[in-house]
């Protein structure tokens, strides 16, 4: 999927295990599923990365785990961090990209 999100312009990519639990209709998603985002620029040039993956059960924000770096620089790094969280609560178990990916 491309488009502006709170990170600017973004590609994003799902996991199989992603797809596979969006496909079932899970609203918590199987430990393994991750999402990438590449992040841009206004002149299209890729600045960073945004990854999450979920690392346990459960609909919390400590299940899954978030990574951010911006021109070499990494910003966020942990599990159930709050930044990453007051953007992505409203999500399906935290995911805010629609699917299918478009």
């Amino acid at each position: 999927a491309t488009g502006t999100s709170p990170h600017g312009m973004v590609r994003v990519f799902f996991n199989d295990p992603l797809v596979a639990s969006f496909e079932a209709g899970h609203t918590e998603h199987t430990v393994g599923s991750a999402v990438v985002k590449e992040l841009y620029d206004g002149g299209g040039t890729r600045t960073g990365w945004a990854v999450m993956v979920k690392t346990a059960a459960g609909a919390d924000a400590s299940s899954w785990y978030w990574y951010q770096e911006n021109n070499g620089a990494a910003s966020t790094d942990g599990n159930g961090v709050a930044l990453c969280e007051g953007c992505h609560s409203p999500g399906v178990d935290r995911v805010v990209t629609m699917y299918p990916l478009q």
